[in-house]
């Protein structure tokens, strides 16, 4: 595979912004704990969620870390020029597969909300976040599977030999 100046300077640029997103969610962990003891004092009523909301929305917060870090992994693949690979593939599905889970966290979290709290509490940003984890799922699917059928016939041809 040629290796584009172009291409690795991109790499160390996503990797650079990657990285700082990472850095960004540690904050953002603790900002949700702080969050949650706030509307727990200002909504008595939802105090007895606090905990089991928190503790799924830093589920889905470490899944977003944990992906994030594979995609650093990917993109070392890029800058050594071996991206096309049967463990890209894998890493591409496992990254999918950890957005599937992160998905069902924050369902958890949007249907605990509807049924302790009902309407009363608006859940847009669980909407958009499990419609994130949703997009990126599929998309990193989709990756894996064309990667995997761009694979295949190289494959096939060194099995026929």
């Amino acid at each position: 595979m040629k290796r584009s100046i172009g291409n690795r300077f991109l790499a160390i640029t996503t990797m650079g912004c990657l990285l700082l997103a990472m850095l960004a969610l540690l904050p953002l962990a603790y900002i949700l704990r702080e969050l949650s003891f706030e509307v727990a004092y200002l909504n008595p009523e939802v105090e007895n969620l606090r905990v089991p909301i928190l503790s799924l929305g830093l589920f889905a917060i470490g899944v977003l870390f944990i992906n994030l870090l594979l995609s650093e992994v990917l993109l070392g693949k890029v800058l050594l020029a071996s991206i096309i690979s049967e463990s890209s593939v894998r890493i591409l599905k496992l990254i999918s597969w950890l957005y599937f889970i992160g998905l069902l966290l924050i369902t958890a979290v949007f249907a605990l909300i509807q049924i302790y709290v009902g309407s009363s509490m608006p859940q847009l940003y669980v909407v958009l976040a499990a419609l994130a984890y949703l997009a990126a799922a599929l998309v990193f699917r989709l990756w894996s599977n064309i990667m995997a059928d761009v694979l295949e016939p190289a494959s096939s041809q060194l099995a026929a030999s």
